[in-house]
């Protein structure tokens, strides 16, 4: 798929960048597609992990 340089732009996006295309048959949503690493997913949920262990035991409960 070939996008002009404004949308690119306006997406910022890179030319060689991979998009997901999308419509609900009204309207055209273009996004760029993300890459999740697993070494990224864990170290999300061990700071959400850490985050919630950290408010149950605080001193003022």
């Amino acid at each position: 798929m070939y996008l002009d340089r404004p949308i690119l732009d306006l997406l910022k996006i890179a030319p060689e960048s991979q998009v997901e295309l999308t419509t609900d048959g009204k309207s055209i949503r273009i996004a760029p597609v993300v890459f999740l690493s697993l070494d990224g997913i864990l170290e999300s949920l061990s700071a959400a992990s850490l985050r919630s262990s950290a408010t149950k035991f605080s001193r003022g409960n």
